[in-house]
């Protein structure tokens, strides 16, 4: 008799964690721009005028983008030192969280991540709300690291 498939759930999206060498450096509340693009150029072949050839380029990414409740100033204070002229590339890895709290569904390294933008939050005393801060984070690519 034919066993059936087990049952494969997608995993929750917020359930993450940014490290920075191996230690949780922020909780973040959104993160964006996992984002790979590999850009196609357009080639016209003489005499074949039934179609364009699409070619291959260069991957573009785009930069992560970061969001928190303010908790400290590490992020306005990395951000301020890379304005200054101490670019200080490094390697972040992004830890997606299975259902299980200590289990890794997805683990992704940026490799060469540096600040640049930092928005401070929206201030409106009619408002409940807890104050956002906002980084946007330049990369020269990301990959995603499988465990087995």
């Amino acid at each position: 008799m034919a066993e059936t498939g087990g049952r494969v759930d997608p995993y929750p999206s917020f359930r993450f964690v940014l490290e920075l060498k191996d230690v949780p450096v922020a909780g973040f509340s959104q993160c964006s721009g996992l984002d790979i693009e590999i850009q196609m150029e357009d080639y016209e072949e003489g005499g074949q005028n039934r179609y364009v050839h699409k070619l291959p380029g260069r991957r573009r990414q785009t930069d992560l983008v970061l969001k928190r409740g303010i908790a400290g100033s590490e992020l306005f204070d990395w951000f301020v030192g890379q304005e200054l002229g101490d670019v200080d590339p490094t390697t972040l890895t992004l830890v997606v969280r299975a259902f299980e709290p200590e289990e890794t569904a997805l683990e992704f390294e940026v490799h060469d991540a540096f600040p640049v933008r930092w928005q401070g939050p929206e201030l409106d005393a009619a408002q409940a709300a807890v104050a956002i801060e906002t980084l946007s984070l330049a990369h020269q690519g990301l990959r995603l690291v499988r465990r087995d």
